[in-house]
């Protein structure tokens, strides 16, 4: 009797290759360096290893094995492209594992698939693409009974309309998603509720429900030892102290945030956080060590042709320049967010570089255009239901009124 080659025990090796490589012990960022590179010429071996493993694991596996194989192999190395930032081929394989599952007739990894196609639409800022793919998901999920499926499909594409700036609609995703865990022990799809509820709450300017949603999300979280669920709630924490001015105590929750993210090696979950640290070091008055981070930021995402991260970037950029009072670059920074937000509908970071650009025109004594940048930032803000920020807009265009 022949042997059957372990290749579910292959195919976990091949998923942790590009985890490993990103983590602290890779080298390939010490821990104790913050400018240290991101991109790390180990990298593109690893990948090379990635395919070279994933093809030799394939021949290695019956052939009355080898659809059902195949299936997972995709999945876990479209999983593995997604960690390390390459979204375009993830996608390619997501779409070759949608094949194999509908040959095989599995139907609930079909769904998933749907699921994790639409998590990497809604990375590139596509929503009508990412709804849609969740709702192919639901969909299925909704055939099978399929309870904790449902609730994973309704968290994702109440993730979607909160990211579009409908908070209405995506509350009542989540919501309902808990409505679907209530009695179960899906501990993992109830943090990410709780932490997205959390999120809702806090553009929302209701800052101490922001807070006990997200402590309430770790409580789960730790549950099952979820350390990328506890690094998540722990940068919303930082994001909330951070509207709240408190950037110390932001930093503080960022840093945590961070060094569970070095280990588990989410590459784009670590931009997030530079991002927020940029705004960190900002407002402490450390401008190189916030260009520093752009920068860092910036080699993330031009591998994962992020282009909200881009777009954020721009923005920073912008302020940096105008607090150093080189004017034509803060604009060119400002214009060039600007155009991006509008272009990918990020209502909040439009309504953000508007103020900033108003602040901009502010510190030029340009009382009239500081007006009109302020007035346009709140009819942005009011898109996104960001209503915490519009009460600032407003307090600093109550005081430039009174200069014009």
């Amino acid at each position: 009797m022949a042997v059957v080659p372990d290749w579910k025990g292959f195919l976990q090796q091949i998923t942790e290759m590009c985890q490993q490589v990103t983590s602290p012990e890779s080298g390939a960022i010490p821990v104790s360096d913050p400018t240290g590179p991101e991109l790390h010429p180990a990298e593109s071996g690893a990948i090379q290893a990635l395919e070279l493993a994933y093809r030799h694991t394939l021949d290695s596996i019956p052939t009355d094995l080898q659809d059902v194989a195949q299936l997972s192999l995709l999945v876990g190395h479209a999983k593995a492209m997604d960690l390390i930032g390459d979204w375009g081929r993830a996608h390619q394989l997501y779409e070759k594992a949608l094949v194999k599952a509908t040959l095989l007739e599995n139907h609930g990894k079909y769904a998933d698939i749907w699921r994790q196609i639409g998590r990497l639409f809604r990375k590139q800022g596509r929503w009508t693409d990412a709804r849609q793919a969740h709702q192919q998901a639901i969909s299925t999920y909704d055939v099978l009974h399929d309870r904790d499926g449902l609730a994973a499909g309704n968290n994702s594409i109440g993730a979607v309309f909160m990211e579009e700036g409908e908070l209405r609609k995506a509350q009542r995703h989540f919501e309902k998603a808990l409505e679907y865990l209530e009695g179960g022990t899906n501990y993992t799809t109830r943090g990410l509720v709780l932490n997205n509820l959390g999120i809702v709450a806090n553009i929302r300017g209701k800052w101490d429900l922001a807070i006990t949603r997200y402590q309430e999300a770790i409580t789960f979280y730790d549950r099952i030892a979820d350390r990328p669920g506890v690094a998540r709630a722990y940068q919303n924490l930082g994001m909330t102290f951070a509207d709240r001015d408190e950037w110390l105590k932001a930093n503080e929750y960022f840093e945590k945030s961070l060094d569970i993210t070095r280990v588990t090696g989410d590459r784009n979950q670590k931009a997030l956080i530079y991002l927020n640290k940029i705004e960190v070091y900002i407002h402490l008055g450390d401008l190189a060590l916030a260009l520093i981070f752009c920068n860092k930021c910036l080699q993330i995402f031009s591998v994962s042709n992020d282009m909200r991260g881009v777009t954020e970037i721009s923005k920073f950029l912008g302020v940096i320049h105008r607090i150093r009072q080189e004017w034509k670059a803060s604009l060119k920074f400002f214009e060039q967010a600007v155009r991006l937000s509008k272009e990918y509908q990020l209502w909040l970071t439009l309504g953000e570089t508007q103020f900033e650009k108003g602040l901009y025109y502010r510190d030029r004594v340009r009382f009239p255009s500081a007006v009109k940048a302020l007035e346009a930032s709140i009819d942005s803000l009011k898109k996104a239901g960001a209503q915490g920020e519009i009460r600032k807009v407003r307090k600093e265009l109550s005081r430039l009124k009174r200069k014009c």
